[in-house]
């Protein structure tokens, strides 16, 4: 039987992602989450529908120039 439910540690890990991050996105409802007693469970399953569906952030495009023609003096 696979397992269920994952800590938040564990989930973090799995996500690739810090448990700050993963608290973050708790609280803006983008995991579900089951509590049991005291502890905050995420069910395998959320966190399957999160890496699918979840796109990785885009790098805004540059034009090489690093400064983006500002002056450092």
């Amino acid at each position: 039987m696979e397992r269920l439910l994952f800590s938040r540690r564990e989930s973090a890990a799995i996500l690739n992602i810090s448990v700050r991050e993963l608290d973050y996105r708790i609280a803006r409802g983008e995991l579900a989450i089951r509590r049991v007693g005291r502890r905050v469970l995420i069910p395998g399953v959320e966190l399957e529908k999160f890496a699918s569906n979840h796109e990785p952030p885009k790098k805004a495009a540059t034009d090489g120039n690093e400064n983006s023609g500002r002056s450092l003096a």
